[in-house]
């Protein structure tokens, strides 16, 4: 073995012992898509571009309007049929299935091979809001466990517009405790609109993302000693929540950008049965507050 390979093999494995990267993080490595008038992803990362840019539509595309190096990735408006319908440009670290019928991106089987329990994922960001109402652009990012099919940790962000490029951090709270390993890492970012108008004019740019290591396990872990716990997850229609501790409670459900689907105030409970049935597919959140402290927290949960 030469030194240059020798130095080279000690590098790789420096980098798997001690840390991990995300891949094609900057965004500067990116593949032409087949068919698609010019449509392409950043190098493992996969987007709705497959389904929508046959029709001469892209949602993500490489932009010379970055943080640094000398591309970024740009999320605009898919055109709607009208303005009745929702369309979403949508992107996901990895490799994920495509459902070519309706643009959708099965962002849940994405992800990089990741073994790193870690605090956040932060980068930055632009984000120039289009004229429907409806827009609105969020990241989602997940540490998985594929020996359990299951979330360790979740994180997600709403972007609010800026002229310049500013830092985001998507915090991750973790869902088991102890958090880890996870052996894969999603990081996922959407756009979506109603918009109608042959002009899209929205854009989300993305830069530069890397992530932060648990510093304060304590910090992190502290607000799940709670007893909030639902079944069944997945669920169809029903769920049923127990807090451990009878109380009063706000609880809210929100879908994963933010928006919030129902909410419901509960006395002198200790459980509750929830119908959440004119609700796609998805990921979703359940949001208990206890109405004596004032604190918050939160479980993710599964519709099939």
């Amino acid at each position: 073995m030469n030194l240059t390979t020798f130095i080279s093999a000690c590098l790789l494995l420096s980098l798997n012992f001690y840390g991990q990267t995300i891949t094609n993080s900057d965004f500067e490595n990116w593949i032409s898509l087949p068919n698609t008038f010019g449509g392409m992803d950043p190098q493992n990362w996969t987007s709705t571009n497959a389904a929508t840019a046959g029709a001469n539509t892209k949602g993500i595309t490489r932009s010379t309007d970055k943080y640094s190096g000398t591309y970024a990735l740009a999320l605009s408006e898919l055109i709607t049929p009208s303005a009745n319908d929702t369309l979403t440009s949508a992107i996901v670290l990895g490799q994920a299935p495509l459902d070519f019928s309706n643009y959708k991106l099965d962002y849940e089987k994405g992800g990089q091979v990741f073994t790193k329990m870690i605090a956040s994922v932060n980068g930055y960001y632009k984000f120039s809001k289009g004229t429907s109402s409806f827009d609105s652009a969020y990241a989602l990012v997940m540490l998985k466990d594929a020996a359990t099919a299951g979330y360790l940790g979740i994180g997600k962000y709403g972007f609010s517009p800026s002229a310049s490029y500013i830092p985001f951090q998507i915090n991750i709270t973790q869902l088991i405790t102890p958090g880890g390993p996870p052996d894969s890492l999603l990081i996922a970012f959407f756009y979506k609109s109603n918009n109608s108008s042959p002009l899209p004019q929205g854009k989300l740019l993305i830069d530069s993302l890397y992530y932060k290591n648990i510093v304060n396990t304590t910090g992190i872990y502290e607000e799940h000693n709670f007893g909030f716990t639902l079944f069944p997850n997945p669920f169809s229609e029903t769920i049923y929540l127990n807090f451990g501790i009878t109380g009063d409670y706000k609880i809210d459900v929100l879908s994963i950008e933010g928006r919030l689907i129902q909410e419901h105030a509960l006395k002198n409970a200790n459980n509750c049965e929830l119908k959440i049935e004119e609700t796609e597919k998805g990921i979703y959140f359940i949001r208990c507050i206890s109405s004596e402290t004032g604190r918050q927290y939160t479980r993710l949960m599964k519709k099939n």
